[in-house]
């Protein structure tokens, strides 16, 4: 059924002699961002960032079906000419029906949709399993199947602790050098003792930054120590970088292979700082099941010319989206993105986008 006959059967009472349709725009949050409810139905309204899945298993439990919308809109929808109005240009893409949820999706759009369910994450747990009992929950309520061109995103702090990459501060003797630089730029010597144990080379050291390079071959600030999101224990530990990500993505990316039966790509995400911008954003220190580049040398661009130099850091480009979604402060570490076209490889890694120290100019 597309999206306009839905309409239709809404406006004239009746679904295939079913119950008229309850139309659910979910936030971005998981909040809800627009009902539309044929009357005289009785929906208790729910508010805040759980009031979407309980919206939709209230309207489940009237048998109604849900019409529930991904598609980013611009506007509040309050009646179902203003739903149609906005649904015009994904109608092409048309409509499935299953568990008594109707979805739809823009042809072509990126989707990043937050996943809840995933507590408080401590070392020892069982990450991978949570993630796809996570992953699981999100389709079994949506109604929508996940497909294998879907990343699920992670990011780094939960993997960390889960895998014990944990350090109690109490626990560090600092060396004299970290003592020194602690004294002189305010910093606690016992992050900077962790830092310097974590770098496999120390690129710059000046004005309370510390660059280093890791034994993942990331070049980064602080070693990727960080004290950030700890939990209640702020302050007294800190957290590291995996050991191996893409090892961390693989786990993960079977874990939701046996609990969904499909096999999606998966990215472990971090925040980076970028030479010569300020600001950070979210970048891939692990994949599984993608490639983490595309390269598009050798392909034509809009004028027929051979592109000659354009790689497309895609991985990356995934991590920023779903940052941009989930938020720092949130509590949210996972994403399901869709749409962003990543080209499938059993093989991926993280380490295609390093890059080689006899290409770095600044080395």
């Amino acid at each position: 059924m597309s999206i306009s006959a839905l309409l239709n059967s809404w406006r004239e009472g009746s679904v295939a002699g079913a119950a008229q349709p309850i139309g659910l725009l979910a936030a971005n949050d998981g909040g809800t961002a627009a009902l539309l409810l044929p009357l005289p139905t009785r929906l208790a309204l729910r508010y805040g960032a759980t009031s979407a899945a309980a919206h939709r298993a209230a309207a489940l439990e009237l048998n109604a079906p849900v019409i529930e919308l991904h598609s980013p809109l611009s506007a509040d929808i309050d009646t179902a000419a203003d739903l149609a109005a906005a649904l015009a240009a994904s109608d092409a893409a048309g409509a499935t029906t299953t568990a008594g949820t109707t979805v739809g999706t823009a042809a072509d759009g990126l989707q990043v949709i937050p996943l809840d369910g995933l507590g408080e994450i401590v070392a020892g747990d069982d990450l991978p399993n949570l993630i796809a009992a996570c992953v699981a929950q999100h389709v079994a309520m949506s109604g929508e199947s996940l497909r294998t061109d879907d990343v699920i995103t992670v990011t780094q702090k939960i993997v960390s602790k889960a895998e014990g990459a944990i350090v109690e501060l109490a626990t560090v003797t600092p060396r004299q050098e970290a003592i020194d630089y602690a004294t002189r730029w305010s910093r606690d010597p016992r992050q900077v003792e962790v830092v310097l144990r974590e770098a496999v080379r120390v690129v710059r050291m000046d004005r309370g930054v510390i660059i280093t390079e890791t034994a993942h071959g990331f070049v980064l600030a602080n070693s990727g120590v960080d004290a950030s999101n700890v939990g209640p224990r702020s302050g007294e530990i800190v957290t590291l970088l995996p050991r191996d990500p893409d090892t961390s993505a693989r786990r993960i990316r079977a874990a939701i292979e046996d609990r969904c039966g499909v096999a999606p790509g998966v990215i472990v995400t971090d925040s980076f700082g970028r030479p010569w911008r300020l600001g950070i954003t979210d970048v891939a220190i692990g994949v599984a099941g993608i490639a983490a580049l595309d390269d598009l040398r050798g392909s034509p661009d809009a004028d027929g010319r051979a592109m000659a130099a354009t790689v497309r850091a895609v991985a990356d480009q995934i991590a920023a989206a779903a940052e941009l979604a989930l938020g720092k402060s949130a509590r949210r570490p996972l994403a399901l993105v869709r749409g962003a076209k990543a080209r499938h490889s059993e093989e991926g890694s993280v380490r295609e986008s390093l890059m080689p120290p006899d290409w770095d100019l600044f080395r």
